[in-house]
């Protein structure tokens, strides 16, 4: 008899903490998340196709930063992150070259969602 009303007992509280939980949300969560901004599912961040002739990858998302490679016009790559430099404004994209990673000036490429996208736009900036 007592193990019961402790069971009912805990039922109850985990029953009202969950309603608790659910209802202190209060419509600020959204419903979903776009899949194609969760690197997670979706394989990645997405491509970019290099849109300058000639461009030098950094060591860091900063103009002075020591050169880490670079790539031609044309070149697609996968991108491993991004940022934003809070004092300049400048977006980067985080991509590998080479083996190793580099950080890409975002105003020297053009982003595409998909890799088949990026390949076939990359004609146009060989």
């Amino acid at each position: 008899m007592r193990s019961t009303r402790l069971r009912n007992a805990v039922f109850g509280a985990a029953a009202f903490l969950a309603a608790l939980a659910a209802s202190s949300c209060g419509g600020r969560m959204p419903d979903s998340l776009p899949m194609d901004q969760n690197p997670v599912f979706s394989g990645g961040i997405g491509w970019i196709v290099v849109s300058q002739a000639y461009v030098r990858v950094k060591t860091a998302p900063e103009l002075e930063a020591p050169d880490a490679g670079h790539l031609r016009g044309g070149d697609v790559l996968a991108v491993r992150g991004r940022e934003r430099d809070p004092r300049s404004g400048h977006s980067w994209y985080r991509v590998e070259v080479g083996g190793s990673e580099g950080w890409l000036p975002g105003d020297q490429a053009v982003f595409f969602e998909g890799r088949a996208a990026a390949e076939r736009a990359a004609s146009r900036y060989r």
